[in-house]
């Protein structure tokens, strides 16, 4: 069952706090046990009055009665009358009953049947036996306390006095019942007096042992020096944020973040330096935390953030926000120290479904992006240790960038109206040598999480400067687009790079695009739109791929240079299949009108497309109905020397 709102968020908090839980347990066990203690002390006691105050009622009781009958020697029975004698029996228990306390008077014979009460009614009748009745009609007076203990009220006692009907009649007994209400007011006084004494004196106890136990509960979960909570903490934390993931079908992430100069600061600045520096990063790491979000100490200068229903893309947005933190310098002594860490990232459920598979498996993830020297990276199977096939991918990944062993296709962007050939865009492609064809697919994420999707942006962006300066040399007017990652987009040095392409080969500035998609846009927006920006001011374009399928597009649009809008090719598919995406590419293009900025339309695979396209007044697109990515000599003069006197086409 799960609690709706506040109510179940609260509980949810709750559940994944072990210091709240220990605290609150702590407190259970104590005052619980005292309570009932305190209750069962107050109850024995009254139990104990209420004996003693029932043996000297019922010798009062016992008394009067006696005093009463006509004949008492002390020596046995007293003597009555018969029970014929009514009229006397009468007069007997109108006496008894002028106590106001007195509830019922019954005489019984020796054989236990009622021969008088002063409830007509019950005459005749014999009542089921009890001890005390049996031991009156044995010849001794007797007292019972009848009622509930949790009724104190209600409770009342009886007294039964052995009488004998005449000189060597059969013995007999009266009964006097009376209530117990005034005596049982005192008595459940006396116990909730009891039970206040008890309970002040665990109040008291708790206030001396709380503070105590609050430090006990704070040095087993939270870390003494940073005040994060520590590894014990977050496994207990864990349990319930993957729990409650796993039930509503959500991704969580764990990112192991290790300081990559620590020791250095340690050895340097001294061990007052290093605490300074560990403190100043849980202060940032804290920062990046919302409600649910737990970052802990693991210990040394390793700590664990675990981002509950975090998917790949926010998980990649939030560990380039965490680099950038924690690459500002800190202030140790009247020193100057940037806290640069290596980040590891696993996500649940895929890369594990307990906290211990995915520490183990975002650390090695952050050892990989600590040897590959980059901010952080995502786990993968083949980044496992135990997994050569992965290493030696990676490995010739790199090899083929270094010496220029990977592929550049173009596929054209035309001129709906006339089919002219106006732009194309740039595709990495890597034919293996042994693999064959290994697809963008599986080796652009490989780069993005070993970090060498930088070194792949920068070899594409080369390589297309050098195609589009050989193609402006033969005379062809044509832009080409390059695609760049998020790392890339966020990484000052692009604007270097862009410098050293275009002023190497020679390459128009105006007819190079680059292209990145809403999504890289935010994931830095401050970053990207500084970057790119510059690239602008270059001279370069900028064109914002997928357009529609983000979630900001509209404010990306007022942040970003934009100088193209490419419609996402999902839409263009459901031309003529679903009126929706129809709608929207209209409104696309009417939006781009109005503001002066050209749309490209990707994905055009049928005939039925195009003239849609056409009709609506889109200009440019791209797809395999108009031309599928081929090799440079396939749309105009290939940069290759060997290749420069090759006629356009």
């Amino acid at each position: 069952m799960t609690l709706p709102g506040r109510a179940g968020a609260r509980l949810r908090a709750f559940r994944a706090d072990p210091l709240k839980r220990y605290l609150l347990s702590t407190l259970l066990l104590i005052a619980v046990p005292a309570l009932v203690l305190g209750w069962v002390l107050g109850s024995w006691v009254v139990e104990r009055l209420s004996n003693h105050m029932l043996d000297i009622a019922g010798a009062e009781v016992q008394s009067f009665v006696e005093g009463l009958l006509p004949s008492n020697d002390g020596k046995g029975p007293a003597e009555a009358p018969g029970p014929s004698n009514t009229g006397w029996w009468e007069a007997f228990g109108a006496r008894l009953m002028r106590n106001p306390r007195t509830i019922a008077v019954r005489v019984y014979d020796g054989s236990g049947r009622i021969v008088f009460a002063n409830n007509p009614d019950l005459v005749g009748m014999q009542p089921a036996g009890s001890g005390a009745l049996d031991q009156a009609l044995r010849g001794r007076a007797a007292t019972r306390l009848e009622g509930s203990v949790l009724a104190p009220l209600d409770r009342r006692f009886t007294v039964l006095v052995p009488v004998a009907f005449g000189p060597n009649a059969p013995a007999g007994a009266i009964e006097v019942v009376q209530e117990f209400r005034s005596l049982s007011r005192e008595l459940a006084l006396t116990r909730w007096l009891i039970v206040g004494v008890v309970l002040a004196l665990v109040l008291l106890f708790l206030a001396v042992l709380l503070p105590l136990t609050r430090r006990m509960a704070t040095s087993a979960f939270v870390d003494r020096l940073t005040g994060l909570p520590n590894r014990r903490y977050l496994e207990d934390a864990a349990r319930v944020v993957l729990e409650r993931n796993q039930h509503f079908g959500t991704s969580a992430a764990l990112f192991v973040i290790d300081l990559d100069r620590f020791k250095i600061v340690n050895d340097t600045l001294g061990h007052r330096a290093g605490d300074r520096l560990l403190q100043a990063v849980a202060e940032r790491l804290q920062g990046h935390v919302r409600g649910g979000d737990y970052v802990a100490r693991q210990g040394g200068d390793e700590f664990a953030l675990l981002l509950s229903g975090t998917d790949r893309t926010a998980a990649h947005a939030a560990a380039s926000r965490i680099s950038t933190a924690l690459d500002r310098p800190v202030e140790v002594g009247r020193r100057s120290v940037r806290p640069n860490a290596s980040l590891g990232i696993a996500l649940f459920p895929n890369d594990g479904d307990t906290l211990d598979t995915l520490l183990q498996h975002a650390e090695i993830a952050m050892y990989r992006a600590k040897s590959a020297k980059v901010p952080f990276e995502f786990y993968r199977s083949d980044l496992n240790p135990y997994s050569s096939e992965g290493l030696f991918l990676e490995t010739e990944l790199r090899d083929a960038i270094e010496a220029d062993g990977l592929e550049l296709l173009y596929q054209p962007i035309r001129d709906l109206g006339d089919l002219r050939t106006v732009g194309v865009e740039a595709l990495v492609r890597w034919q293996h040598p042994r693999r064959g064809l290994v697809p963008p697919t599986e080796f652009v994420p490989l780069a993005e999480d070993t970090g060498l999707i930088r070194q792949l942006d920068r070899w594409v962006l080369h390589r297309a400067a050098r195609q589009l300066a050989a193609w402006h040399r033969a005379g062809l007017d044509l832009y080409v687009s390059v695609n760049l990652s998020a790392q890339t987009v966020g990484d000052p040095d692009l604007l270097t790079d862009l410098a050293t392409a275009l002023g190497g080969s020679g390459a128009p500035p105006d007819r190079l695009v680059l292209e990145v998609t809403e999504r890289t846009a935010i994931a830095d927006m401050e970053s990207s739109a500084g970057i790119l920006e510059g690239a602008r001011s270059s001279g370069v374009r900028v064109a914002l791929d997928d357009f529609g399928k983000g979630y900001s597009s509209l404010a990306t649009l007022d942040r970003l240079p934009i100088g193209y809008l490419k419609i996402d090719q999902e839409f263009v598919r459901g031309i003529g299949e679903r009126p929706k995406d129809e709608y929207l590419i209209r409104a696309i293009a009417g939006f781009s009108r109005g503001v002066g900025i050209p749309i490209v339309a990707e994905g055009i695979e049928t005939d039925e497309q195009l003239q849609w396209l056409r009709r609506e007044g889109i200009r440019l697109g791209q797809g395999y109905l108009l031309a599928r990515p081929g090799p440079p000599e396939a749309v105009g003069v290939d940069e290759r020397p060997d290749a420069r006197g090759a006629a356009p086409v």
